[in-house]
């Protein structure tokens, strides 16, 4: 274990004042660290350079491409302290570690983040951590967890040295800006996802939809630059690209729904969806797995899922993008049940909510009827069937659907984690395909031009919740969101309004 030179006495006078300062330790390196960390867990992770570890509350760091590194403590004492831990007491104990990127963070045993950077630097010679966290300007009031220790976390940095940009939907690349880091966590039922970003409000009200709508038990979870990895129950991988820009939470970015933009800086919406990977070929999976950048762009990911064969354990790998699973043997440190020696865990029920109401456009008698089949607050879309005096709206002989896109709006104040009975603020759109003289019925038509026109797109904000939907068409003077020709004419503004049957 190399030495390192001890901070002078002033310094751990002035840090003794703001957090704490402890003399460095000299350890020697638990003996169950591993060679190299493969997989992300709660007590190891790794970006492109270190290894981290988390063995009797402290952590410990190893190079990656360095083949006569050895483990070594982080900092003088393994323990996240310094000048900009001050928000809580210095931690006696780290519980659990996740790494990504420039990131590291701590959770400690009384379940408070610390954030650590910058991870992809020489962390013995300039590393900093932080209790700071959350609205405004990440100087926030720090964030704890909102579930007991053994919750599924992961960090994810998604920074501009690495991965440069995102492609959305339509292939048109986007810069990440100065980075977009996220916690992920796998919320206290098992299947929906939560995130939070150091710079919103600290809390865990922001959600992820899960895969098949929220309904599959998530056995595991990784997340690298913004691209999540959950293996379900049943062994099945999913991945996501998903964060609070790719998304279009972020208020300050100009999205469409449209498949003709213009503008390069316009975002195309929706932002993706989950993709199911290929079935894993055989074995028994251990429950750990792991994805990791390694480049720029959305495809740039790698994924691993440990597995236990009858030739030997290692584990199944490919690329993001890639159609088979390859089979890396390796020397496995597991003990514990498998993945079917776990407690079995049922499909859940969804959030999909049946909700009846109006579609209708001002300075316009007409309206029309609506019934929402499966809104759900955290999954989009919603199809949305079009009534005119009782009557089924159709089109072609075909029932006329209309999709309702939403995403959270902006919230800029804390909110209760598991709180889903109050209203939040939400945006979107209504898309639909058919074309207005194909819509059967003389009356029926003239009902959908009244409040439609010739719109396939309508962009709506508002409020809503499990008592009702109220959303209004996005006006032109409003800022950024949506690009102008996207916004509804004042005087002239489209109305949904929903309530549970």
């Amino acid at each position: 274990m190399s030495a390192r030179r001890p901070p002078p006495a002033w310094w751990c006078v002035a840090a003794t004042l703001a957090a704490g300062c402890a003399a460095p330790l000299s350890l020697p390196p638990p003996e169950d660290l591993p060679d190299e960390v493969l997989f992300r867990s709660a007590t190891e992770s790794f970006n492109s350079r270190w290894s981290v570890a988390v063995r009797d509350g402290r952590i410990w760091v190893k190079p990656r491409q360095d083949a006569d590194g050895e483990w070594e403590l982080l900092g003088d004492t393994g323990l996240p302290a310094g000048r900009g831990v001050k928000r809580f007491a210095p931690p006696q104990q780290i519980a659990e570690i996740s790494a990504d990127g420039c990131h590291l963070i701590a959770l400690s045993e009384q379940g408070v983040y610390y954030r650590g950077t910058d991870l992809r630097r020489d962390v013995h010679r300039a590393f900093h951590w932080t209790d700071r966290w959350g609205h405004p300007a990440a100087r926030g009031p720090g964030l704890t967890a909102a579930w007991p220790s053994g919750a599924l976390w992961d960090v994810s940095d998604a920074h501009p040295f690495d991965v440069d940009h995102y492609e959305d939907r339509l292939g048109r690349e986007h810069s990440v800006g100065m980075g977009v880091a996220h916690l992920y966590a796998v919320g206290p039922d098992g299947t929906d996802l939560r995130y939070n970003d150091w710079w919103l409000p600290a809390d865990w009200s922001r959600r992820v939809c899960g895969p098949e709508r929220g309904t599959t038990p998530i056995a595991a979870l990784s997340a690298s630059a913004s691209t999540l990895m959950v293996l379900s129950d049943e062994g099945e991988v999913f991945t996501r690209l998903w964060d609070y820009d790719t998304s279009c939470e972020n208020s300050l970015l100009t999205c469409s729904y449209r498949d003709e933009i213009e503008r390069d800086e316009v975002r195309a919406l929706p932002a993706e969806d989950w993709r199911r990977q290929p079935p894993l070929p055989d074995g028994r999976l251990t429950g750990r797995i792991a994805i990791y950048q390694h480049g720029e762009g959305n495809a740039a990911r790698g994924l691993r899922v440990e597995a236990l064969r009858d030739q030997g354990s290692g584990y199944w790998a490919k690329e993001l993008l890639d159609p088979e699973w390859s089979w890396m043997a390796a020397e496995s440190g597991w003990e514990g049940p498998t993945l079917e020696q776990r407690p079995a865990r049922r499909p859940v029920a969804g959030a999909d909510q049946r909700m009846v109401g109006t579609l209708s456009r001002d300075g316009e008698e007409a309206a029309l009827e609506v019934i929402a089949e499966d809104l759900n607050p955290i999954c989009s879309p919603a199809r949305l069937t079009l009534w005119y005096q009782g009557d089924q709206v159709a089109a072609g002989g075909a029932p006329l659907v209309l999709a309702l896109h939403h995403v959270d709006g902006e919230a800029l104040v804390t909110r209760p984690s598991e709180d889903l009975s109050e209203p939040k603020w939400l945006r979107g759109a209504l898309l639909w395909e058919q074309r207005l003289e194909d819509v059967d019925g003389e009356q029926a038509r003239a009902a959908v031009a009244a409040v439609l026109g010739d719109h396939a797109l309508v962009t709506l904000h508002g409020e809503g919740g499990p008592d009702g939907v109220a959303l209004d068409e996005v006006p032109r003077g409003t800022p950024f969101l949506f690009p102008r020709a996207d916004k509804g004419a004042a005087g002239q503004s489209i109305h949904l309004r929903l309530a549970p049957l």
